[in-house]
């Protein structure tokens, strides 16, 4: 494949993800879609749909096929490697206040709606089984470090492991 014939593929994969995006923002610059619907809109996804179409590829994956255990255990190992540096980052960057705001913030990656679309858009339906199954992992992932690092700089409260725990 050429250089050429490769971008023309980057660019039929991205740019209906992308395009997607660029329509919201001029809705909302048109003023055709408000904060409330943003507000609607990203309730919906995020606690209905997304968790849907994540239950039903995961589902219907063919895990011979689908499950990868050292993709799967590189995605933790980089989500934790990213998550200490971000929260080595902010102990030097951030005011003690901010800090597990910022390293929740920092550490977080877009798989959820662009990584599933792209996925998508690339592979099709094993894309999405694999992307499923991958994003079930982030999600514990993710919500368990946040949990750790907010825990940690929760103003006027005692962090102890059992606590920690016991919120996860």
């Amino acid at each position: 494949m050429t250089l050429l014939g490769t971008f023309l593929h980057t660019l039929e994969t991205t740019l209906p993800v992308f395009a997607m995006v660029f329509i919201g923002l001029g809705l909302r610059r048109l003023g055709w879609i408000d904060t409330n619907f943003i507000n609607t809109a990203s309730a919906l996804v995020f606690r209905a749909t997304l968790p849907t179409l994540v239950f039903l590829s995961i589902v219907r994956a063919d895990l011979d096929t689908t499950l990868n255990p050292a993709l799967l255990g590189f995605f933790v190992a980089a989500t934790l490697a990213s998550f200490v540096f971000c929260w080595l980052w902010a102990m030097r960057a951030a005011p003690t206040i901010d800090r597990g705001v910022y390293v929740q913030g920092a550490f977080r990656g877009n798989c959820g709606i662009v990584g599933l679309a792209l996925a998508a858009s690339l592979y099709g339906d094993f894309g999405l089984s694999a992307g499923g199954l991958l994003l079930g992992v982030v999600i514990i992932s993710y919500n368990a470090l946040s949990v750790v690092v907010l825990t940690a700089y929760q103003p006027s409260q005692a962090t102890s492991w059992g606590r920690i725990l016991g919120d996860i």
